[in-house]
């Protein structure tokens, strides 16, 4: 029941953290949205996979078990230390920064102010 329990939840919080860590969800996003994409992806990216091995033969067992706890919580310790190295401040670049960048991009093309390289 505990390893069980452990393979749901070991995907679920590395999907989380990962998605903090590459910048695709920040502290300031709705925690309800965050949850649900990590649900999502991390119960989507551990059946993926063991669909994958399972097609190509490999056995379901105790072995396969441990490995994919291990990898799993290889995933939640490196982009736990990636957050933390970052610091509780760090946010990725909001869409609004995105939203100007792009105004003044086109702004550029419109006016012909672009260089040739």
């Amino acid at each position: 029941m505990i390893a069980a329990f452990l393979g749901l939840v070991l995907p679920i919080v590395g999907a989380w953290l990962a998605l903090r860590a590459l910048g695709l969800r920040s502290q300031s996003d709705s925690r309800t949205l965050t949850t649900v994409l990590a649900f999502a992806i991390g119960t989507g990216v551990s059946s993926f996979t063991t669909l994958l091995l399972v097609t190509s033969g490999v056995s379901i067992g105790p072995r396969f078990v441990a490995i994919d706890a291990f990898l799993w919580t290889a995933v939640v310790l490196i982009c736990g230390i990636l957050l933390r190295r970052r610091g509780p401040d760090w946010q990725p670049v909001a869409s609004g920064d995105r939203n100007e960048q792009t105004q003044r991009f086109l702004e550029k093309l419109k006016h012909g102010q672009m260089n040739d390289r």
